[in-house]
């Protein structure tokens, strides 16, 4: 198995066995999905991060994989959220849809970054993103 697939099934039976243990979370199927799971009220993408959760106090989103999440989750009536794992075991949560309704100014901006995280094109392109602060997100585990 792929090692980011294996990363994104060790952070959903985490989430399901510590977090959600009454509404469990489903993983998509689809590798091009919007999304990499979705329970009852929430459907979401998932980061794994090596690196410990204090090195920068954020981490990236893409406008492009936060249009999607946002779009789906409004057509399955869900709530759009973003989970990253840390190396140290820290797993950060942010409510996209309560941000976004809350007006919450991601500070959008074209940066370098691989074309492809999972994938064998390692050419960097400039893609727009945003710094999602710790801070504005939950901490889980």
């Amino acid at each position: 198995m792929i090692k980011w697939k294996v990363n994104e099934t060790m952070m959903i039976d985490t989430l399901n066995d510590k977090v959600f243990m009454e509404d469990k979370f489903k993983q998509n199927t689809d590798e091009y999905s919007a999304s990499d799971c979705v329970n009852s009220m929430y459907i979401l993408e998932l980061k794994y991060r090596n690196m410990p959760s204090t090195l920068f106090g954020d981490c990236f989103l893409e406008k492009q994989k936060y249009d999607s999440l946002m779009k789906k989750a409004s057509e399955l009536g869900k709530q759009a959220a973003y989970v990253a794992a840390y190396r140290d075991g820290c797993y950060y949560a942010w409510n996209l849809s309560r941000l976004t309704k809350e007006g919450y100014d991601f500070g959008w901006e074209g940066n370098f970054m691989k074309a492809t995280t999972h994938f064998e094109n390692t050419d960097t392109i400039e893609k727009v993103s945003c710094k999602l602060p710790l801070t504005k997100g939950r901490k889980l585990i």
